[in-house]
Order: structure tokens, then C-alpha cells, then sequence
């Protein structure tokens, strides 16, 4: 997976981990990825500013794009971060556990993230 579709498919976690969508087995492993990204962010102003204002507005779309930009930025000048968010992602993508809880008409719906398949393009 190159920068693009990495960034792209971290801030989809977040986003639903933001909104509380995710599932108990969901928190720890997206959890871990957003105490990678909050680490590497930490004392770069703009990319902090840039996930405080998405975690308090997860479903704004140019929040989400500011982060997922901050998240490529850092992942083209750090090989190691980059690593460990790739490896990070393809966990939760190969992980055959339910992640996300969605509440849909009193109607408790599970979705499995491996059943996500191909390029995803955010």
C-alpha cells in the first residue's frame, strides 16, 4: 500500500473510532494507531491542531483531509512511522475480528473490516 491509500484508510478508522462506532476488539488496535499518529504529531503544531479539530468533528471532510495530508506528510519524511502505520493498517485489514458497531433501526449490524477488498480510494 503506497502513503495515499494508508493515510486514507487511517483516518476512515479514526473517523469511526472518533464517533464511537467501533466495536470493544476495535478500541485497543485503533487505539494503538492513534497513539502512533498522536505521538509523531506531537510538537508539530499544525498536525496536532489539525487531529484535535478532527477528533472533535469527525465527519467534517476537510478535517478528515488536513489530518489524512498531515498523516502522508509525515509517513514520506519518516520510513519508520511509516512502517509501523502500514503495518498498523494491514493488521486491522487482515484481522478477521468485527471492528465496527453500527445501530441501524434497533438493529444491531456488524461489520468485519476484512471484507474490504482491493484499492480503497478515500
Amino acid at each position: 500500500m503506497d502513503t495515499l491509500q494508508v493515510s486514507g484508510i487511517a483516518v476512515l478508522l479514526l473517523t469511526e473510532f472518533f464517533k464511537s462506532a467501533v466495536s470493544e476488539s476495535g478500541k485497543k488496535t485503533i487505539g494503538s494507531l492513534l497513539e502512533l499518529i498522536r505521538v509523531k504529531f506531537k510538537g508539530k503544531k499544525e498536525a496536532e491542531k489539525s487531529l484535535n479539530d478532527f477528533q472533535e468533528s469527525p465527519d467534517d471532510a476537510k478535517k478528515q483531509l488536513l489530518v489524512k495530508e498531515q498523516i502522508k506528510i509525515e509517513m514520506l519524511g519518516d520510513e519508520k512511522f511509516a512502517s509501523l502505520l502500514t503495518d498498523l493498517v494491514n493488521n486491522v485489514l487482515t484481522n478477521s475480528q468485527t471492528i465496527f458497531n453500527n445501530d441501524i433501526d434497533e438493529v444491531n449490524t456488524l461489520i468485519q473490516i476484512n471484507t474490504l477488498n482491493g484499492n480503497i480510494n478515500l
